[in-house]
């Protein structure tokens, strides 16, 4: 324990990448001797191959798989990262180990390659950050969207890495349709994301320069400024091609924010009845329900007090629950 004691439990727990790249400085920097030296009692795998059993004393494996779009969908991704994660998959072995699956949407992808492991296999959701709620001190919200030039309710909000999958031009196109034609006035496209990869970051810098300021790029934001940027947007508009979970819905909901998402992959499962969904290749749907979702006082006023119930069904309490049942059973095979 000693190990952790610097991080706070919570902060691990909300964000599984800054848990891996700790497992990394950790074993770079501290585990220095192999994992046989160590007494493991279950070894889990945020998202990196697993070690072989012989390597843990044949402790019980658990591992989580967040998505298979590298290996399902590589036109997406690096060929690097693909190859990355087929080593992943390989990893596995069907008759002991056990996996976490963030959706049954990637559950149901996962037992496509791995049709033996029905009963271990399992979905635990991620949760919502307590962060994400209504705000309460509205002078400072006002303060941090000034950041960008903003005003609560004028403008629209995306959040995702600038990466293909995430359709950000798709979005940006339908936008741009809407705004030529004089149906949005006065509200800015603001793309929250850090850069991803395959041309992706440099194209919607390319589209956000064509389109003279009317798109904001705002890159990396911390959590506070992500509150406030959540809190005072008009609508979210996440639609990506396929999403193994998907948790800017969930956090707008629970900041009072209406949502448009896609309909397809782990989003329907995740938003439930509590967002406008759309075909993420149907850009006349798109559009005609980003303007409703902006007129529609009492669509509006319907879909913030769905999201609120429906972002309460998803807490890291719940995550951590679910998860630690999971050891249970591994322990006990």
């Amino acid at each position: 324990m000693g190990l952790f004691s610097p991080l706070r439990r919570e902060n691990v727990l909300k964000f599984p990448w800054k848990l891996h790249l700790l497992l990394k400085w950790l074993t770079k920097n501290q585990l220095k001797k192999p994992f046989s030296s160590f007494e493991i009692d279950i070894f889990h795998s945020p998202f990196s191959p697993l070690p072989l059993h012989g390597e843990i004393a044949g402790a019980p494996r658990v591992l989580t798989i967040h998505d298979l779009f590298p290996v399902t969908r590589p036109h997406f991704f690096l060929k690097s990262e693909s190859e990355r994660f087929k080593k992943i998959l390989e990893s596995i072995h069907p008759d002991k180990d056990h996996i976490i699956c963030d959706s049954h949407a990637t559950r149901n992808e996962f037992l496509k390659l791995f049709s033996t492991m029905q009963d271990r296999c399992c979905v635990v959701p991620l949760g919502v950050s307590d962060l994400f709620q209504p705000p309460v001190d509205y002078e400072v919200l006002t303060q941090r969207l000034a950041k960008w030039g903003i005003e609560k309710g004028e403008y629209i909000l995306s959040v995702s890495t600038l990466e293909p999958r995430k359709n950000l031009p798709f979005l940006t196109a339908c936008y741009d349709e809407l705004v030529r034609n004089k149906e949005i006035k006065n509200k800015p496209l603001v793309l929250v994301g850090v850069d991803g990869w395959l041309g992706e970051p440099g194209r919607m810098r390319h589209l956000a320069k064509q389109l003279n300021g009317k798109v904001i790029l705002a890159g990396y934001v911390d959590d506070q400024d992500l509150h406030a940027l959540y809190s005072g947007a008009g609508v979210l508009i996440y639609v990506p091609y396929a999403e193994g979970f998907g948790l800017p819905p969930l956090e707008a909901m629970g900041c009072g924010t209406p949502v448009i998402t896609s309909n397809c992959s782990a989003l329907p499962e995740v938003v439930g009845d509590a967002a406008i969904k759309v075909d993420p290749t149907d850009g006349a749907g798109l559009r005609k329900a980003i303007l409703t979702v902006i007129s529609d006082k009492e669509l509006r006023s319907d879909l913030i007090s769905r999201g609120f119930e429906r972002a309460k069904q998803f807490s890291w309490e719940k995550t951590v629950k679910m998860t630690a049942e999971v050891y249970r059973e591994a322990l006990k095979k």
